[in-house]
């Protein structure tokens, strides 16, 4: 009897042992790293789609070369105001919500095309630096980061996590935090860096870019599952490929359209956009806009134009 009883002691405290020396479950943790599954597979879905959405805030244009780049820069500053302070631009915009913001455009990426020896700008990064002096701060990131997420609509997925969910409490470096939007080719990130205080807002195209910059970014071990690839590639294939830009409204390939048939493509100017509609296999879409005709004068053009589903404009309808 007393040999058992001691044989069941040994058992449970064996148990106990046991028990007690495993990791305990961690939600936060097990949150942040289904996030940042999800973010790898709609950047890994985003390598494969056509180049077709390439505006972002404040006029600029990915794919664009560095002298265009530079020469957009000079015209918002001469424009809108801003300062150059060590070769880098700060802008003043109010594309970032309701207050104007100074913006630092100081980072930007290339994609060197070995067939045509050109480099293209694939990268851009907004940077907000008012959060080093709440006197400036126009309500905190939190603010600056809903004002930007109010400009993206159903078409584009969106995932956030906070990199401090997955180190130890001693560890804890305040706020760490990234937001992803997806749609197509384009990939957009918003991030806090609560020790320097500052923010940025990352635009990529995606296929040209690659997806090696998360990996860095992320520092942490994950694998991708399989059932959750599978689900973001039908989420992907399921929506129409020919868009509004969040920013401008504005419809890529027409603008490309337009820019191979205008008699002077430099004087465009978009004045008003039409949301995209889908019949069948079809896109229709309105849009409004100035450029000289061929005597040097300026006129205003509507048309409704019609795309394929490849995003050729097979139809242009004076209006």
């Amino acid at each position: 009897m007393k040999s058992t009883l001691f044989k069941l002691l040994g058992l449970s405290l064996s148990i106990f042992f046991i028990v007690s020396c495993q990791e305990p479950k961690n939600p936060a943790k097990e949150k942040l790293m289904e996030n940042i599954n999800i973010a790898y597979s709609l950047l890994d879905i985003a390598v494969e789609q056509p180049e077709t959405d390439l505006n972002i805030p404040m006029g600029f244009r990915l794919n664009c070369t560095e002298n265009e780049f530079k020469k957009h820069c000079d015209y918002l500053l001469k424009n809108n105001g801003g300062k150059i302070d060590y070769s880098q631009y700060y802008l003043n915009s109010k594309e970032f919500g309701d207050v104007e913001r100074e913006v630092r455009i100081s980072k930007f990426n290339y994609f060197s095309d070995p067939n045509t020896e050109t480099d293209t700008i694939v990268e851009v990064t907004f940077i907000f630096d008012e959060f080093r002096d709440d006197q400036n701060s126009n309500g905190g990131w939190e603010v600056l980061r809903d004002s930007i997420d109010a400009k993206f609509d159903d078409s584009w997925e969106s995932v956030d996590y906070n990199l401090n969910d997955a180190r130890e409490a001693e560890y804890y470096i305040s706020e760490d935090y990234h937001k992803f939007w997806v749609r197509g080719n384009m990939a957009v990130q918003f991030a806090y860096d609560g020790v320097n205080d500052f923010a940025t807002l990352a635009f990529y195209n995606v296929p040209k870019y690659g997806t090696k910059f998360f990996k860095d970014d992320v520092d942490l071990t994950f694998q991708v599952h399989e059932e959750v690839q599978k689900k973001m590639k039908e989420k992907e294939a399921a929506k129409p490929k020919i868009v509004n830009s969040a920013w401008d409204g504005s419809v890529w390939q027409v603008e490309s359209y337009l820019e191979s048939v205008l008699k002077d493509p430099d004087s465009y100017e978009g004045i008003n956009w039409g949301d995209v509609k889908q019949k069948g296999n079809k896109f229709e879409v309105f849009h409004k806009y100035r450029a000289k005709n061929s005597f040097g004068g300026y006129v205003v053009e509507s048309y409704l134009f019609t795309l394929d589903e490849d995003g050729n404009v097979i139809e242009a309808v004076k209006l």
